[in-house]
Protein backbone atom coordinates (compact mmCIF):
# COMPACT_ATOMS: atom_id res chain seq x y z
CA UNK A 1 0.00 0.00 0.00
CA UNK A 2 1.35 3.46 -0.91
CA UNK A 3 0.79 6.47 1.31
CA UNK A 4 2.81 8.99 -0.77
CA UNK A 5 -0.39 10.81 -1.73
CA UNK A 6 -1.13 11.52 1.93
CA UNK A 7 2.29 13.07 2.73
CA UNK A 8 2.42 16.79 3.24
CA UNK A 9 3.06 18.61 -0.01
CA UNK A 10 5.74 20.87 1.42
CA UNK A 11 8.11 17.96 2.31
CA UNK A 12 11.37 18.20 0.45
CA UNK A 13 11.67 15.79 -2.39
CA UNK A 14 14.72 14.31 -0.86
CA UNK A 15 12.82 13.50 2.36
CA UNK A 16 14.44 10.39 3.63
CA UNK A 17 12.93 6.99 2.92
CA UNK A 18 13.04 6.20 6.63
CA UNK A 19 10.72 9.10 7.42
CA UNK A 20 8.38 7.98 4.69
CA UNK A 21 8.26 4.44 6.14
CA UNK A 22 7.50 5.71 9.63
CA UNK A 23 4.67 7.76 8.31
CA UNK A 24 3.22 4.74 6.56
CA UNK A 25 3.30 2.67 9.77
CA UNK A 26 1.60 5.43 11.70
CA UNK A 27 -1.27 5.47 9.22
CA UNK A 28 -1.77 1.70 9.57
CA UNK A 29 -1.98 2.00 13.39
CA UNK A 30 -4.67 4.63 13.00
CA UNK A 31 -6.72 2.30 10.76
CA UNK A 32 -6.50 -0.56 13.29
CA UNK A 33 -7.54 1.70 16.16
CA UNK A 34 -10.47 2.96 14.19
CA UNK A 35 -11.64 -0.61 13.51
CA UNK A 36 -11.42 -1.48 17.24
CA UNK A 37 -13.49 1.54 18.10
CA UNK A 38 -16.19 0.45 15.65
CA UNK A 39 -16.35 -3.05 17.27
CA UNK A 40 -16.73 -1.58 20.78
CA UNK A 41 -19.40 0.79 19.62
CA UNK A 42 -21.33 -2.13 18.01
CA UNK A 43 -21.40 -4.06 21.30
CA UNK A 44 -22.59 -1.01 23.15
CA UNK A 45 -25.30 -0.46 20.58
CA UNK A 46 -26.59 -4.08 20.85
CA UNK A 47 -26.85 -3.78 24.65
CA UNK A 48 -28.89 -0.64 24.43
CA UNK A 49 -31.07 -1.77 21.45
CA UNK A 50 -34.86 -1.29 21.76
CA UNK A 51 -37.74 -2.66 19.56
CA UNK A 52 -37.79 -6.08 17.78
CA UNK A 53 -34.97 -8.57 18.29
CA UNK A 54 -33.81 -11.25 15.91
CA UNK A 55 -33.44 -13.80 18.77
CA UNK A 56 -34.20 -13.96 22.54
CA UNK A 57 -34.13 -16.54 25.39
CA UNK A 58 -37.68 -15.60 26.49
CA UNK A 59 -40.53 -13.31 25.60
CA UNK A 60 -40.42 -9.80 27.05
CA UNK A 61 -44.12 -10.17 27.93
CA UNK A 62 -45.54 -13.57 28.93
CA UNK A 63 -48.65 -14.61 27.00
CA UNK A 64 -51.75 -16.62 28.05
CA UNK A 65 -52.62 -19.62 25.86
CA UNK A 66 -56.27 -20.55 26.29
CA UNK A 67 -58.33 -23.57 25.03
CA UNK A 68 -62.06 -23.16 24.37
CA UNK A 69 -64.84 -25.37 23.01
CA UNK A 70 -65.53 -28.97 24.12
CA UNK A 71 -62.23 -28.92 26.10
CA UNK A 72 -61.12 -25.89 28.14
CA UNK A 73 -57.91 -24.84 29.89
CA UNK A 74 -55.21 -22.14 29.94
CA UNK A 75 -51.57 -21.48 30.83
CA UNK A 76 -48.94 -18.69 30.89
CA UNK A 77 -46.18 -19.00 28.28
CA UNK A 78 -43.03 -16.81 28.09
CA UNK A 79 -40.84 -19.08 26.01
CA UNK A 80 -38.46 -19.93 28.82
CA UNK A 81 -39.76 -23.53 28.95
CA UNK A 82 -42.45 -25.94 27.67
CA UNK A 83 -46.08 -25.33 28.64
CA UNK A 84 -48.46 -28.03 29.96
CA UNK A 85 -52.15 -27.09 30.12
CA UNK A 86 -54.56 -28.90 32.46
CA UNK A 87 -57.78 -29.45 30.48
CA UNK A 88 -61.44 -29.91 31.45
CA UNK A 89 -64.07 -31.59 29.25
CA UNK A 90 -67.31 -29.81 28.61
CA UNK A 91 -70.45 -32.01 28.78
CA UNK A 92 -72.92 -31.50 25.98
CA UNK A 93 -76.42 -30.42 26.93
CA UNK A 94 -77.91 -32.73 24.29
CA UNK A 95 -76.97 -34.98 21.40
CA UNK A 96 -76.37 -33.39 18.02
CA UNK A 97 -78.58 -36.06 16.45
CA UNK A 98 -81.53 -37.50 18.37
CA UNK A 99 -81.63 -41.32 18.47
CA UNK A 100 -84.64 -43.65 18.38
CA UNK A 101 -84.83 -46.38 21.03
CA UNK A 102 -86.99 -49.33 19.95
CA UNK A 103 -88.29 -52.23 22.07
CA UNK A 104 -89.05 -55.51 20.27
CA UNK A 105 -90.16 -59.00 21.26
CA UNK A 106 -92.74 -59.72 23.94
CA UNK A 107 -93.04 -55.98 24.66
CA UNK A 108 -92.89 -53.31 21.94
CA UNK A 109 -92.53 -49.51 21.93
CA UNK A 110 -90.23 -46.70 20.80
CA UNK A 111 -89.14 -43.17 21.64
CA UNK A 112 -86.78 -40.42 20.46
CA UNK A 113 -83.89 -39.56 22.79
CA UNK A 114 -81.47 -36.60 22.47
CA UNK A 115 -80.17 -36.47 26.05
CA UNK A 116 -81.86 -33.22 26.95
CA UNK A 117 -84.18 -35.05 29.36
CA UNK A 118 -85.35 -38.45 30.57
CA UNK A 119 -87.14 -40.73 28.12
CA UNK A 120 -90.43 -42.52 28.87
CA UNK A 121 -91.54 -45.20 26.39
CA UNK A 122 -95.15 -46.31 26.16
CA UNK A 123 -95.13 -50.10 25.77
CA UNK A 124 -97.60 -52.67 24.53
CA UNK A 125 -97.62 -56.46 24.59
CA UNK A 126 -96.07 -57.95 21.48
CA UNK A 127 -97.40 -60.93 19.59
CA UNK A 128 -96.49 -63.98 21.65
CA UNK A 129 -97.56 -67.30 20.16
CA UNK A 130 -98.19 -69.94 22.81
CA UNK A 131 -100.47 -72.92 22.89
CA UNK A 132 -100.75 -76.68 23.14
CA UNK A 133 -102.75 -79.48 21.59
CA UNK A 134 -103.20 -83.10 22.65
CA UNK A 135 -103.56 -85.59 19.81
CA UNK A 136 -105.22 -88.93 20.58
CA UNK A 137 -106.09 -90.05 17.08
CA UNK A 138 -104.06 -90.44 13.91
CA UNK A 139 -104.12 -87.62 11.36
CA UNK A 140 -102.20 -84.37 10.83
CA UNK A 141 -101.16 -81.39 12.90
CA UNK A 142 -100.60 -78.01 11.25
CA UNK A 143 -97.89 -75.85 12.79
CA UNK A 144 -99.40 -72.45 13.75
CA UNK A 145 -98.23 -69.23 12.10
CA UNK A 146 -95.16 -67.70 13.69
CA UNK A 147 -94.06 -70.96 15.36
CA UNK A 148 -90.61 -72.36 14.59
CA UNK A 149 -90.09 -74.63 17.62
CA UNK A 150 -92.45 -77.13 19.21
CA UNK A 151 -92.05 -79.23 22.35
CA UNK A 152 -93.27 -82.80 22.04
CA UNK A 153 -94.39 -85.18 24.79
CA UNK A 154 -95.68 -88.53 23.59
CA UNK A 155 -96.11 -92.23 24.43
CA UNK A 156 -96.88 -95.43 22.56
CA UNK A 157 -99.79 -97.71 23.46
CA UNK A 158 -99.66 -99.78 26.66
CA UNK A 159 -99.56 -103.59 26.59
CA UNK A 160 -102.55 -105.76 27.49
CA UNK A 161 -102.63 -107.93 30.62
CA UNK A 162 -102.06 -111.69 30.43
CA UNK A 163 -104.82 -114.28 30.83
CA UNK A 164 -105.24 -116.62 33.82
CA UNK A 165 -105.37 -120.43 33.80
CA UNK A 166 -106.75 -123.54 35.61
CA UNK A 167 -105.18 -126.88 36.37
CA UNK A 168 -105.98 -130.37 37.65
CA UNK A 169 -109.17 -132.40 37.25
CA UNK A 170 -111.20 -129.65 38.89
CA UNK A 171 -111.19 -125.87 38.71
CA UNK A 172 -110.00 -125.38 42.25
CA UNK A 173 -106.44 -124.60 41.16
CA UNK A 174 -105.42 -121.57 39.15
CA UNK A 175 -103.02 -118.63 38.71
CA UNK A 176 -103.17 -115.05 37.41
CA UNK A 177 -101.68 -113.47 34.30
CA UNK A 178 -99.02 -110.76 34.33
CA UNK A 179 -99.73 -107.06 33.97
CA UNK A 180 -99.08 -105.31 30.66
CA UNK A 181 -96.16 -102.93 30.21
CA UNK A 182 -96.27 -99.15 29.78
CA UNK A 183 -95.47 -97.53 26.42
CA UNK A 184 -92.22 -95.90 25.41
CA UNK A 185 -92.37 -92.14 25.96
CA UNK A 186 -90.62 -88.76 25.61
CA UNK A 187 -91.19 -85.56 27.60
CA UNK A 188 -91.04 -81.95 26.38
CA UNK A 189 -88.59 -82.64 23.58
CA UNK A 190 -87.83 -79.53 21.43
CA UNK A 191 -88.09 -79.91 17.66
CA UNK A 192 -87.57 -77.33 14.91
CA UNK A 193 -90.52 -76.84 12.56
CA UNK A 194 -91.69 -74.59 9.75
CA UNK A 195 -94.79 -72.49 10.32
CA UNK A 196 -97.70 -73.86 8.31
CA UNK A 197 -96.27 -77.32 7.65
CA UNK A 198 -98.36 -80.42 8.32
CA UNK A 199 -97.01 -83.05 10.70
CA UNK A 200 -98.14 -86.64 10.18
CA UNK A 201 -99.50 -88.19 13.36
CA UNK A 202 -99.86 -91.90 14.19
CA UNK A 203 -101.24 -92.80 17.61
CA UNK A 204 -100.39 -96.26 18.97
CA UNK A 205 -103.36 -98.34 20.09
CA UNK A 206 -103.52 -100.12 23.42
CA UNK A 207 -102.76 -103.85 23.38
CA UNK A 208 -105.61 -106.31 23.91
CA UNK A 209 -105.71 -108.41 27.07
CA UNK A 210 -104.81 -112.09 26.78
CA UNK A 211 -107.65 -114.62 27.08
CA UNK A 212 -107.81 -116.79 30.16
CA UNK A 213 -107.79 -120.58 29.71
CA UNK A 214 -111.21 -121.98 29.00
CA UNK A 215 -110.30 -125.56 29.80
CA UNK A 216 -108.59 -127.15 32.76
CA UNK A 217 -104.89 -127.67 32.25
CA UNK A 218 -104.47 -124.97 29.59
CA UNK A 219 -102.37 -121.84 30.00
CA UNK A 220 -103.64 -118.30 29.62
CA UNK A 221 -102.71 -116.23 26.59
CA UNK A 222 -100.20 -113.42 26.63
CA UNK A 223 -101.50 -109.89 26.35
CA UNK A 224 -100.95 -108.09 23.04
CA UNK A 225 -98.33 -105.39 22.53
CA UNK A 226 -99.36 -101.76 22.28
CA UNK A 227 -98.95 -99.91 18.98
CA UNK A 228 -96.22 -97.51 17.87
CA UNK A 229 -96.74 -93.76 18.16
CA UNK A 230 -95.11 -91.76 15.36
CA UNK A 231 -94.85 -88.06 14.53
CA UNK A 232 -93.19 -87.01 11.25
CA UNK A 233 -92.21 -83.54 9.99
CA UNK A 234 -91.38 -84.13 6.36
CA UNK A 235 -90.64 -80.49 5.52
CA UNK A 236 -88.40 -80.05 8.56
CA UNK A 237 -86.83 -83.45 8.01
CA UNK A 238 -87.33 -85.37 11.24
CA UNK A 239 -89.40 -88.28 12.63
CA UNK A 240 -90.01 -89.54 16.15
CA UNK A 241 -91.00 -93.20 16.58
CA UNK A 242 -91.99 -94.57 19.99
CA UNK A 243 -91.97 -98.35 19.91
CA UNK A 244 -94.69 -100.65 21.19
CA UNK A 245 -94.40 -102.44 24.50
CA UNK A 246 -95.22 -106.09 25.23
CA UNK A 247 -98.34 -107.38 26.87
CA UNK A 248 -98.29 -109.30 30.12
CA UNK A 249 -97.56 -113.02 30.08
CA UNK A 250 -100.36 -115.50 30.55
CA UNK A 251 -100.42 -117.83 33.51
CA UNK A 252 -99.18 -121.32 32.64
CA UNK A 253 -98.85 -124.92 33.85
CA UNK A 254 -95.39 -126.48 34.00
CA UNK A 255 -94.57 -129.97 35.34
CA UNK A 256 -97.76 -130.12 37.35
CA UNK A 257 -97.23 -126.65 38.84
CA UNK A 258 -99.13 -123.47 38.14
CA UNK A 259 -97.20 -120.31 37.51
CA UNK A 260 -98.38 -116.74 37.33
CA UNK A 261 -97.76 -114.86 34.11
CA UNK A 262 -94.71 -112.60 33.94
CA UNK A 263 -95.35 -108.88 34.08
CA UNK A 264 -93.47 -106.76 31.52
CA UNK A 265 -92.51 -103.10 31.15
CA UNK A 266 -93.19 -102.42 34.81
CA UNK A 267 -96.26 -104.65 35.01
CA UNK A 268 -96.69 -106.95 38.00
CA UNK A 269 -96.50 -110.75 37.68
CA UNK A 270 -99.54 -112.94 38.38
CA UNK A 271 -99.54 -115.41 41.24
CA UNK A 272 -101.77 -117.56 43.47
CA UNK A 273 -101.89 -118.95 46.97
CA UNK A 274 -103.23 -122.00 48.88
CA UNK A 275 -102.33 -125.29 47.24
CA UNK A 276 -101.68 -123.81 43.81
CA UNK A 277 -99.21 -126.71 43.26
CA UNK A 278 -101.56 -129.47 44.40
CA UNK A 279 -102.61 -130.43 40.91
CA UNK A 280 -102.43 -134.20 41.35
CA UNK A 281 -105.06 -134.47 44.08
CA UNK A 282 -107.22 -131.61 42.87
CA UNK A 283 -107.96 -130.66 46.46
CA UNK A 284 -107.82 -127.26 48.11
CA UNK A 285 -108.77 -123.97 46.67
CA UNK A 286 -106.50 -121.40 44.99
CA UNK A 287 -106.98 -117.66 45.05
CA UNK A 288 -105.37 -116.31 41.88
CA UNK A 289 -104.07 -112.77 41.47
CA UNK A 290 -103.46 -111.06 38.17
CA UNK A 291 -100.54 -108.65 38.06
CA UNK A 292 -101.15 -104.89 38.02
CA UNK A 293 -100.53 -103.10 34.74
CA UNK A 294 -97.57 -100.72 34.55
CA UNK A 295 -98.13 -97.01 35.21
CA UNK A 296 -96.98 -94.39 32.67
CA UNK A 297 -96.20 -90.66 32.97
CA UNK A 298 -99.68 -90.07 31.53
CA UNK A 299 -101.76 -92.84 33.08
CA UNK A 300 -102.25 -95.52 35.73
CA UNK A 301 -101.96 -99.25 35.06
CA UNK A 302 -105.05 -101.40 35.29
CA UNK A 303 -105.71 -103.49 38.40
CA UNK A 304 -105.15 -107.21 38.22
CA UNK A 305 -108.08 -109.58 38.72
CA UNK A 306 -108.48 -111.39 42.04
CA UNK A 307 -110.60 -114.57 41.99
CA UNK A 308 -111.39 -117.83 43.69
CA UNK A 309 -110.78 -120.60 41.24
CA UNK A 310 -113.29 -123.04 42.78
CA UNK A 311 -116.27 -121.02 41.58
CA UNK A 312 -114.63 -118.39 39.36
CA UNK A 313 -115.86 -115.62 41.62
CA UNK A 314 -113.99 -112.37 42.08
CA UNK A 315 -113.09 -109.19 40.24
CA UNK A 316 -112.32 -108.56 36.59
CA UNK A 317 -109.02 -107.30 35.25
CA UNK A 318 -109.01 -103.56 34.52
CA UNK A 319 -107.83 -101.74 31.43
CA UNK A 320 -105.02 -99.23 31.65
CA UNK A 321 -106.14 -95.67 32.45
CA UNK A 322 -105.06 -92.47 30.78
CA UNK A 323 -102.44 -92.89 28.05
CA UNK A 324 -99.80 -95.57 27.54
CA UNK A 325 -100.49 -97.53 30.77
CA UNK A 326 -100.59 -101.34 30.85
CA UNK A 327 -103.69 -103.50 31.39
CA UNK A 328 -104.10 -105.66 34.48
CA UNK A 329 -103.61 -109.45 34.40
CA UNK A 330 -106.57 -111.87 34.62
CA UNK A 331 -107.22 -114.50 37.29
CA UNK A 332 -109.60 -117.45 37.52
CA UNK A 333 -112.58 -115.12 37.73
CA UNK A 334 -111.76 -113.03 34.63
CA UNK A 335 -112.13 -114.19 31.04
CA UNK A 336 -109.21 -112.03 29.85
CA UNK A 337 -106.62 -109.53 30.93
CA UNK A 338 -107.32 -105.80 30.76
CA UNK A 339 -106.39 -103.90 27.62
CA UNK A 340 -103.58 -101.37 27.56
CA UNK A 341 -104.27 -97.64 27.23
CA UNK A 342 -103.78 -96.01 23.83
CA UNK A 343 -100.87 -93.68 23.17
CA UNK A 344 -100.96 -89.93 22.64
CA UNK A 345 -98.96 -86.90 21.48
CA UNK A 346 -98.93 -83.52 23.26
CA UNK A 347 -97.59 -80.64 21.17
CA UNK A 348 -96.73 -77.35 22.90
CA UNK A 349 -95.42 -74.08 21.44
Amino acid sequence: MSYNANLPSDLPSDYSAEIRENFRALKEDQIVAAASAVTADSATTAASCTGNSATASKLATARTIRLTGDVTGSGIFDGSGDLAIATTGVEAAKLTNARTIVLTGAVTGSGSFDGSGDLSITTSAGTVVHGKQMLTSSGTFTVPAGVTTIYVSAISGGGGGGGGCFAGSTTTQGAGGGGGGAGQFILYTPKTVIAGENLTITIGSGGAGGASASTVGSGGSDGSSGGNTVISANSSGWTITLSSTNGGGGAYLSNGALWGGIGVGGGGSGWSINDFNNVATGTGNSVAYGGKGADSPFGVGGSGSVGKCVNKSGTSASAGNGYGAGGGGASCSSSSGGSGALGMILVEW
